[in-house]
């Protein structure tokens, strides 16, 4: 893709040419005013209170999500995983799989409601283009009340995954420790 956008003479070399982040000539400015509006909302969406807990407390649930998905979902499971497999814990290998089918499922909600959004916000922008209308779009899909509930459920899938697992196997500790060699 970088290769066509170059071959394409997309790129804005002043960017390129000084060591900024690469940035590039749109070839519909609707997809340039949509993109650049976008930058601005989520900045000022994981800046402003919109997705911060309504109690005050210093949690931004957006984040969170991404925090949860990266290091837990994707990092920590498939160690745990292969430590699994690797000395044959099927019920615990079991019990990983159950919570990934589970957290898969809210995964893909969250990702059905970014593509509503986004879907009808490039219809919108084919048309005409007002930013406030534009907000409303996303905030009509994503409610900080509907990405609190998503944070809450996968945060509760972990719990209850880390307590299953926890009573799955007294040996596991001793197991893990094993198998890592510390023991």
């Amino acid at each position: 893709m970088f290769q066509k956008i170059a071959a394409d003479g997309l790129f804005k070399m002043s960017a390129v040419e000084i060591g900024e982040e690469l940035s590039y000539s749109f070839v519909d400015p609707r997809i340039e005013k949509t993109v650049h509006f976008l930058e601005r909302y989520f900045q000022d969406a994981l800046l402003s209170s919109y997705f911060w807990d309504l109690q005050g407390k210093d949690k931004n649930y957006f984040e969170d999500i991404q925090l949860l998905h990266r290091i837990w979902y994707s990092y920590i499971l498939s160690h745990l995983s292969r430590f699994f497999e690797n000395v044959n814990l099927r019920n615990e290998l079991a019990i990983i799989h159950e919570y990934k089918t589970q957290a898969s499922e809210v995964y893909r909600e969250l990702n059905s409601i970014n593509a509503n959004w986004f879907k009808n916000l490039l219809t919108y922008a084919e048309t005409r283009w007002n930013d406030r209308e534009a907000r409303a779009i996303i905030e009509d899909h994503l409610t900080p009340d509907h990405v609190r509930g998503i944070y809450l459920r996968l945060n509760k899938l972990k719990l209850s995954l880390k307590e299953e697992l926890k009573r799955s196997s007294i040996s596991t500790v001793q197991e893990m420790t094993q198998y890592m060699g510390y023991s």
